[in-house]
């Protein structure tokens, strides 16, 4: 009997189905991403914080010349001050290094919820 590999195969981070991470007709990378919008859209509901934005791309440019972008999970105000937040399972050398070009570039901290630190 054949087996339809693509099919079978599990994601290397173990995402669950498109199904259950979908919320209001957003697909979020992982159910804890998910489940973090809801805790923020909560939070802005009760006045703490203000305009969440799920998916924000920041340029990543150095001299000029474009490097990358960085997609933020979410972007609010809190305190009356911006926060960049990332919701990260696992924190990939990828994201590492994007996170210290925003620190550089941007002077931003990105504030990292979710599982490993």
């Amino acid at each position: 009997e054949a087996r339809d590999d693509a099919m079978t195969r599990r994601n290397k981070y173990g995402v669950a189905p498109v199904a259950d991470r979908t919320h209001g007709g957003i697909v979020f990378a992982s159910k804890g991403e998910m489940r973090r919008w809801l805790e923020l859209k909560q939070l802005e509901r009760a006045g703490i914080i203000k305009g969440l934005r799920h998916q924000v791309s920041f340029l990543l440019a150095h001299n000029g010349e474009k490097i990358c972008k960085y997609v933020a999970d979410f972007e609010y105000t809190e305190n009356g001050k911006p926060v960049i937040e990332d919701y990260k399972g696992v924190q990939t050398q990828v994201f590492r290094i994007k996170a210290k070009r925003m620190k550089a570039f941007h002077g931003i901290e990105i504030r990292i919820t979710g599982g490993k630190k």
